[in-house]
């Protein structure tokens, strides 16, 4: 078996021989950059015992709660897909059984966008920047505006507008701007 290269690497090879989910794997990246930006700053280094494991957790913040990236993106690719239900037909209304015979996604983050939707998310909670100075909520609505961007989907009105429409008014627009920025360089 290769040899993972960082721990980044290594918590990738871990996800997949464990067969963790996405939701599982993102929020382990931010806590892996929440370690690394203590380490980062901290003037101590070797093991750590156990109270300085405490002193660790508190420091960083580990309420066993994060937000992630992933708790959001459900919601804004409703809501950014919203126009598109009255196009056809309603699948939430069929049971089980009907999708499963007509191979019908079973909800929107099961279609291809929202499968590239959670991908970028995960990618976009390696990132130490992503993961530790901008909300989850920005970062969750600047994938799924990425994402569309990049199917060929455009949004009828003005990106901020849609910000507000999307974000419900929970996202700085700076933020997201600058969110944007740092993942059009990854």
């Amino acid at each position: 078996m290769p040899t993972p290269k960082d721990p980044f690497a290594f918590t990738d090879t871990m996800a997949d021989i464990l067969r963790l989910p996405d939701e599982t794997l993102a929020m382990s990246y931010i806590y892996l950059n929440r370690y690394l930006r203590f380490h980062n700053t901290s003037q101590t280094s070797g093991p750590l015992d156990s109270y300085a494991e405490s002193i660790l957790l508190r420091v960083l913040g580990f309420d066993l709660r994060l937000p992630s990236p992933m708790e959001y993106l459900h919601r804004y690719m409703e809501r950014a897909m919203e126009d598109t239900e009255s196009a056809g037909e309603n699948y939430d209304t069929w049971d089980r059984e009907g999708k499963e015979e007509y191979g019908v996604a079973d909800g929107i983050m099961e279609t291809r966008i929202g499968r590239m939707c959670r991908k970028r998310a995960v990618e976009a909670c390696k990132s130490y920047q992503l993961a530790n100075l901008f909300p989850a909520r920005t970062v969750a609505l600047c994938v799924v505006y990425m994402v569309l961007e990049d199917r060929g989907l455009k949004i009828d009105v003005e990106v901020k507008e849609w910000i507000e429409d999307v974000g419900s008014g929970k996202v700085d627009i700076e933020d997201f701007d600058e969110v944007n920025e740092i993942m059009k360089k990854t």
